[in-house]
């Protein structure tokens, strides 16, 4: 199995900056014990007052170098988990400061990106503000499709995806697009997740989707397994099997680092694969679901990382 979401590299960051790897090494053991063999690992921003409200931590100073951090997490990660495929991502590029900066992370290994968290910044808004792109928004989006460089639709206001969407089709590249931790709004009507509005702009850049299974994005009952089923279902029917993926967007780290926001995921992550491969055999033809599980994932990861 491929997760498309986790936010390893802030773990391993994190590890670094306290001085204490014990989380990061509770993580990675259960990571190993999971049957993964690839993760999306992501180095998150947001303002500097959410994250310290969120990590319940100052280490995350004014003088925010995002390639020191990138570089530093990496180098931890690849020593921890030596055997996990990694595609590095940065989720929220607030402090990357241009395009120039973009290409110098790209040559750090930098492979994805997520333009927004949930809040306005330079370069766009996410899902609590109702505006677009900004003209550095867009110079960065079509600086990361010239990189080749996966572009994560995820937390992105309406405009701000539309506006993605349009570059993404004026361009003459094939660029890889995904939305790797939004699940379906028609089954649970939660602002993160996908109208049909935006799953049919989806369709006309052949972008995928990654089925979170994070519990408050899929059902508002406890129906929970039956409703990731159905949204496993309707991503299919909308987008066909090749584009559907899966992720699990784990919530581990907050269990130490900031107890409020710890929402157990769907799944233990130990034993992850074959507990996600129990649900799905039982309700979809093998050949999808090896699809969903690791093919359509491995796509992205072999365009991506050559």
């Amino acid at each position: 199995m491929i997760d498309m979401h986790y936010d390893l590299l802030t773990v391993a960051y994190l590890s670094y900056i306290t001085g204490d790897d014990s989380v990061l090494k509770d993580i990675c053991k259960q990571i190993n014990n999971s049957g993964v063999t690839g993760i999306v690992a992501n180095l998150y921003f947001m303002s500097r007052d959410e994250m310290r409200k969120e990590l319940h931590s100052n280490y995350y100073k004014d003088d925010i170098s995002v390639k020191d951090m990138f570089r530093i997490s990496m180098d931890i990660i690849n020593k921890y988990l030596p055997n996990i495929d990694i595609l590095p991502s940065i989720e929220g590029c607030d402090y990357i400061k241009d395009e120039y900066e973009l290409e110098e992370l790209y040559k750090l290994g930098l492979r994805s990106i997520i333009l927004v968290w949930n809040n306005k910044n330079k370069y766009g808004s996410g899902i609590r503000d109702k505006g677009g792109l900004s003209s550095d928004g867009i110079k960065l989006i079509k600086k990361a499709i010239d990189l080749n460089i996966g572009i994560d639709l995820s937390h992105a206001s309406y405009y701000t995806y539309k506006d993605i969407i349009n570059i993404i089709k004026d361009s003459d590249k094939d660029v890889v697009c995904y939305a790797s931790h939004s699940n379906i709004k028609r089954i649970c009507d939660r602002p993160r997740n996908l109208s049909d509005i935006q799953l049919d702009m989806l369709k006309e850049v052949k972008g995928y989707i990654g089925i979170v299974a994070y519990p408050p994005f899929i059902s508002n009952n406890k129906d929970v397994i039956s409703k990731y089923i159905e949204m496993i279902r309707y991503g299919i029917s909308y987008l066909g099997d090749n584009y559907v993926m899966l992720s699990t967007d784990d919530m581990y780290l907050y269990k130490y680092y900031c107890k409020e926001y710890y929402v157990k995921s769907l799944f233990d992550y130990n034993n992850l694969k074959d507990n996600i491969y129990k649900v799905l055999s039982k309700e979809l033809d093998e050949n999808v679901v090896q699809k969903v599980m690791v093919k359509n994932a491995n796509d992205i990861f072999r365009k991506l990382k050559g």
